[in-house]
Formats: C-alpha cells, structure tokens, sequence
C-alpha cells in the first residue's frame, strides 16, 4: 500500500519499480491511496510497460484508512 498526495518527491513510477521486482512471482496487488499530479493516468503507460496492469489500484483520496 502507498498513501501519499502524489507529488513527483514520492516517486510514484519508483514504487511501482519495486513492486514489480519484489512481488516473487505472487499474485500481490498494490493499492495506491491518495490524490495528486502523480496519480493513476500518468503512468498508464508504466502500468503496461511494468506488467501491472490490474495488478495495481488507484482508489483516490480516502478518509478511513485504518479500514484498509
């Protein structure tokens, strides 16, 4: 899980990066909170170039978090 606003110091496409390496071969998804520059339609294209595509959810800014 990554919460952040999304600024480009998070470093979005670097956590998918590490994702990708470290998921073994698992069926682990990454969900993404938050909302900012850096969301979900910027890196559409790292999604299919990183192999997560529906591996990966954006589910924008949330106010509940410990339900996550």
């Amino acid at each position: 899980m990554h919460v952040s606003n999304f600024r480009p110091v998070k470093r979005v496409p670097a956590a998918h990066s590490r994702f990708r390496r470290r998921d073994g071969g698992t069926k682990a998804r990454l969900v993404m909170i938050g909302d900012g520059p850096d969301q979900a339609p910027r890196h559409a294209g790292s999604m299919r170039e990183l192999d997560l595509c529906g591996r990966v959810s954006f589910l924008g800014m949330r106010d509940a978090l410990p339900a996550f």
